[in-house]
C-alpha cells in the first residue's frame, strides 16, 4: 500500500480538521475557510499528491488562525530542495522575536536533520521542554512530517516518514499573537526552500494508530474497524 492524499481518507471527516491544504493552484483552505494569503507570488510543481506549493526567497502564506495551547497536530510533505541552505522552517507560528517558538525546521546544512519546537520554555533543547530532534532527511526527496503537542500525556512528538521521535513536557505551550505561517515560521525567519504538500491542522493529538495508517495508505475494511475503535 502507499500514502493517499489526506482527501480521500477517513481523517478528511474529523471534526477536528481545523486547516487542509492541497496546494493544487492556489493557497485555499479545503476543509474551513482559512485561505492563506500568499506572498511573493508562490508557484506550484508536482509535490507528494499532485502539486505542490514551492515556497523560497520571500515567497510564503499567512493566516490568523490555529492558536492552540492544548493538543495539536501540524503534518505535511516536504521536499527540500537539493543544495538549500539551513535553519529554516517549513510552518511555524512564532513570535518574531522568539519570545514563543512553535515550528517545524530543519537544521545542520546538506544532511537537514527536523526539529520541532513547543512549547516556549526555551530553545536551547529537550531539556528546555521545547525540543524534539528528529532523524537526517535527504534533500531532493519527499519526506513525511509530522509534528504533535499530547497535552493530556504532557508529551511533544514528530513523525519523520514511519518513524517517531518524543519527549515528555513540563510545560504547556504559550499563546501567540502571531499568524501561522507556510513557508516561514515568522517574519523574522529564513524562507523554506522546497516544496510542500498536504497540509493538515488539527486540533488535536493524532494517535501513533492514526498516523502510521495515513503514511502507509492502510484504509483497508479490517484497518478501518480499528480505526472506529481508536
Amino acid at each position: 500500500m502507499s500514502a493517499k492524499e489526506l482527501f480521500s481518507t477517513p481523517l478528511f471527516s474529523d471534526a477536528n480538521l481545523q486547516g487542509y491544504y492541497r496546494f493544487e493552484s492556489n493557497g485555499n483552505d479545503s476543509k474551513n475557510s482559512n485561505n492563506l494569503t500568499l506572498t511573493g507570488s508562490p508557484t506550484y510543481s508536482a509535490g507528494k499528491f499532485n502539486n505542490g506549493i514551492v515556497t523560497v526567497s520571500g515567497k510564503h502564506g499567512t493566516v490568523n488562525a490555529f492558536e492552540y495551547v492544548t493538543s495539536f497536530t501540524w503534518m505535511m510533505w516536504v521536499n527540500i530542495r537539493v543544495g538549500a541552505a539551513f535553519d529554516q522552517a517549513a510552518v511555524g507560528k512564532n513570535k518574531a522575536d522568539l519570545s514563543v517558538a512553535r515550528k517545524i525546521s530543519f537544521s545542520n546544512g546538506g544532511s537537514p536533520t527536523t526539529q520541532f519546537w513547543t512549547p516556549a520554555i526555551g530553545i536551547t533543547g529537550l531539556s528546555a521542554g521545547g525540543a524534539v530532534a528528529g532523524e537526517t532527511i535527504t534533500s531532493g526527496v519527499t519526506n513525511f512530517i509530522a509534528g504533535i503537542y499530547d497535552a493530556t500525556n504532557t508529551v511533544c512528538k514528530i513523525w519523520v516518514n514511519g518513524n517517531k521521535y518524543q519527549t515528555t513536557n513540563t510545560g504547556t505551550p504559550t499563546a501567540s499573537p502571531d499568524v501561522f505561517n507556510v513557508g516561514r515560521a515568522s517574519a523574522a525567519d529564513s524562507t523554506f526552500d522546497g516544496n510542500i504538500d498536504d497540509l493538515a491542522i488539527f486540533n488535536r493529538a493524532l494517535t501513533d494508530v492514526e498516523i502510521l495508517k495515513y503514511f502507509n495508505g492502510d484504509w483497508t475494511k479490517s484497518s478501518l474497524f480499528l480505526y472506529n475503535l481508536i
